[in-house]
Formats: C-alpha cells, structure tokens, sequence
C-alpha cells in the first residue's frame, strides 16, 4: 500500500478481510511489529486504515480482552445494573461510592431471606474500604484475594461483581500513547523482545491479533 492510499475500515469483520495484507506488512517490518504489540490500532493507522469510531471501538475492545472476557464482562454489567439501577459501571472510586452509598440491598426471595447471613445496605458495612480494595492497582496474593471475596461477597454482590469487572480490567491494560508507540517505532525504547510475529487467529466470524515473540 502506498503512502497516498488508505483504506477505511467499519467493523472488525472488514478488517479480517484485510488481515493477510497487514499481517505481511507488519511482519515485514519488525520496528512496526515491536510498536504494533503496544498498540495495534495506531499500527493500523501507520499501514494507511481508518477505521470509524464503531470499528475503532469494536476493534480496540476485542483485541484488548478477547471473546472470552467481552462475554463476561457483559454479563458482569447486565447483572451489575439490574442490582444497582444503572445502565453504566462507575469509572473511578467516587463514582462508585456515590452509586453504593444511596443502595439498600435486600434478598429478592425468602430462601436468601432465611440464611443467616443476610445481606445488608452496603453503607453500613464499611463502603470505602471495600471500594478502595477494589479499585486498588494492586495484584492481591490468592489467600488475600480469598478473604476479600467473602467479605465483599457477604457485603452487597454488587461489590463482587466490581471487583471481577475491574480485575479483568487489570490484567489487560489498555493499549500505549501515541507518543509511546512513537518511541517504540522509533527505536528509542529498549526491549527484550528480539522479534514479534503479527498474525491473526479466527474465531467465528470475528478477528483477534495475538503477537507472539
């Protein structure tokens, strides 16, 4: 593709049917490869694709968790908004607070009722503490992740399921800056990574970018 062509791009499934051209391009180039495993979608634009907001977004969200985890983090959300009234999760821990510290929750069924650990409004069970463990940049040790589950479990379930929704989140960080993908693409940044394979594995009718070294 030359300097002067460009090619737009709407869904992931276009950019599946271009994927031959850009996993050669890409191979072929292992500067761009090395800054592609930072952020593929600035490496797209670099191989002259525009992709529109809806591709960007849609691409951005598949190659950056994978089918596996877009599935539970639906499913995370769908049962998230129905506990706490909200079509949205909260960005941050202010958001958050505000969202927990107006609800009550009570057992929907009498069999919930009847346990002894009943569930109560989440502003009587230490609310700033649990969301601070939540949102936390912090890699808990599994008898600590343990332990915290039950008490945020035993608080209000919508605290676990947040904690699940910002830990998926954790393990996949979002892609690099502009100016870091510069610097990757530029050789200033040093790496040990001596070579990386752009290619591409279908699942279905969708498209998810892997780079292996």
């Amino acid at each position: 593709m030359s300097s002067t062509e460009s090619i737009n791009i709407n869904s992931l499934h276009e950019l599946q049917l271009q994927m031959p051209r850009i996993v050669q391009a890409v191979n072929a180039n292992p500067g761009l490869a090395l800054a592609a495993a930072a952020n593929p979608l600035l490496a797209l634009e670099q191989l002259g694709y525009k992709l529109s907001s809806a591709a960007r977004e849609e691409v951005e969200q598949y190659a950056r968790f994978g089918p596996d985890n877009l599935k539970r983090l639906a499913e995370i959300e769908t049962e998230f908004g129905k506990l706490l009234t909200t079509k949205t999760m909260p960005a941050d821990l202010s958001e958050a607070h505000a969202l927990f510290e107006k609800s009550g929750y009570e057992p929907s069924d009498k069999s919930a009722a009847n346990k002894k650990a009943t569930l109560k409004p989440a502003k009587n069970q230490g609310l700033a503490t649990s969301l601070a463990a939540i949102f936390a940049a912090k890699i808990w040790a599994a008898d600590e992740e343990k332990k915290l589950l039950r008490e945020l479990s035993a608080q209000h379930p919508g605290l676990l399921l947040l904690y699940q929704y910002r830990k998926i989140h954790r393990q996949r960080p979002a892609f690099a800056t502009r100016s870091a993908f510069e610097t990757i693409l530029a050789g200033e940044k040093n790496t040990l990574v001596d070579q990386v394979e752009f290619s591409l594995n279908r699942h279905r009718d969708t498209a998810k970018k892997h780079l292996a070294d």
